[in-house]
């Protein structure tokens, strides 16, 4: 990282074709920042609601840029992949993309409390 680079860390679930949109998403990411390094992924129970499996992981890179600019990727990738704003009503969820760190920031506290996550990011590192 250079002096203008910051920890970036994604968090990325999906329970709609888990492995082909966790695929893509990764994709899509790799497209937008260099050098991202993603955790193992895994099988998840659905938290409040659905019966779907969720399938997760962690991606952490460097990154200059705003955390507006940032979410705007995050949702444009969210968009592209078929994700509408009735779909988490409706606990269908192509691919869900959370910043959970932005340089020395954290978001989405809850997510933080969550035993995958703790675990994910045991697996790569953090």
């Amino acid at each position: 990282m250079d002096n203008s680079d910051q920890i970036l860390l994604l968090s990325l679930g999906t329970n709609k074709e888990q492995v082909k949109h966790m695929n893509d998403a990764q994709k899509y990411i790799n497209q937008v920042f260099t050098k991202v390094r993603y955790s193992k992924c895994i099988w998840t129970a659905p938290i409040g609601g659905g019966t779907n499996l969720y399938l997760n992981c962690l991606a952490v890179t460097s990154t200059a840029l705003s955390y507006d600019k940032v979410e705007e990727i995050t949702k444009d990738i969210e968009r592209r992949m078929g994700r509408l704003p009735k779909d988490k009503r409706e606990h269908r969820v192509p691919i869900d993309i959370d910043i959970l760190q932005l340089g020395q920031t954290i978001y989405h506290d809850k997510d933080w409390q969550r035993h995958y996550v703790k675990q994910l990011l045991s697996d790569i590192g953090l």
